[in-house]
């Protein structure tokens, strides 16, 4: 696959594969090829960007394609365009121009709204695909939020309020009626968070987290939504942990480790079995790891 996707002549600028493993699209200036998995062969090609494309991802059904490219004299000003998977044709035009960074933009679970970083506003933008509108959540720069497994709410990180030391918490957003509340009080206190990923089944979280101020890595942490039944994943206060990931169908995760403290220290890609509470080293010199559908 490899081969034929990255060809010398067009190294594409961001790549995306579709869950069900039947797509790959992949950008390259201001064209966007569909190639088909099983042949290798491009099916569709989509032309409308004027600047260079930079992010491509599939909605969760398949059936859309979201694609950004920023303008070349204004490197924070970008440029959205949803496209049909098939037939191959732009729905609705632009959705939107701004000074917007995209490279992190997700669809909610049901394929019906997209989330950003809009670098102007400091805050998370959500936008409805079928009319446009669009709301704004505040957050700490450059992330985009964690949809909850059907959509109803997101999981914000912004900075702990009148604080010494700055860390991060985490604040879930409902989307119907904007209440926001603090995650874990009174279970994690001075604890600096990094964004969870929710279990397939939505009954469970994965995150990293260390004590605020301090200079050690990362542990990554299992708990319930609410806090309750938390316990450490890791305990390696050497190594960093992040690029946690569950599996599709749940009980097991990857995430990658490195070393602390030597510029000598490879990644490695580690694999978790939540049922038996066990680690296994995967492969070493590697770093970011993403389950195929």
């Amino acid at each position: 696959v490899v081969n034929w996707v990255f060809d010398a002549c067009r190294e594409p600028a961001s790549v995306a594969l579709s869950s069900d493993g039947r797509w790959i699209a992949r950008s390259s200036g201001v064209l966007i090829d569909l190639v088909d998995t099983q042949t290798g062969d491009i099916v569709q090609q989509y032309r409308g960007h004027t600047y260079p494309v930079n992010f491509v991802a599939f909605s969760p059904d398949n059936s859309l394609l979201v694609s950004s490219a920023k303008k070349v004299e204004k490197e924070n000003q970008t440029q959205l365009r949803l496209w049909r998977v098939s037939p191959a044709r732009a729905i609705g035009g632009e959705l939107q121009v701004g000074f917007w960074e995209t490279e992190d933009l997700t669809f909610s679970p049901d394929g019906s709204k997209i989330a950003f970083y809009d670098l102007i506003q400091s805050a998370i933008r959500i936008v409805n695909l079928s009319d446009g509108a669009s709301a704004l959540i505040p957050s700490i720069p450059d992330t985009p939020g964690i949809w909850s497994s059907q959509g109803e709410s997101m999981i914000v990180a912004d900075l702990a309020p009148q604080e010494l030391i700055p860390y991060t918490v985490l604040y879930l957003v409902n989307l119907q009626d904007r209440a926001v509340e603090q995650m874990f009080e009174g279970v994690f206190s001075g604890v600096d968070f990094s964004l969870p990923e929710w279990s397939p089944d939505g009954t469970w979280l994965l995150a990293g987290l260390r004590s605020a101020g301090s200079g050690s890595g990362k542990q990554i942490w299992v708990m319930r939504p609410d806090g309750s039944q938390a316990r450490a994943v890791t305990d390696d206060i050497l190594s960093a942990h992040a690029a946690y990931h569950w599996a599709p169908a749940g009980g097991q995760a990857v995430f990658q480790r490195v070393k602390l403290g030597s510029s000598a220290s490879r990644p490695e890609l580690v694999l978790w079995d939540q049922n038996r509470d066990e680690l296994r080293v995967l492969v070493e010199d590697a770093a970011l790891p993403a389950w195929l559908p």
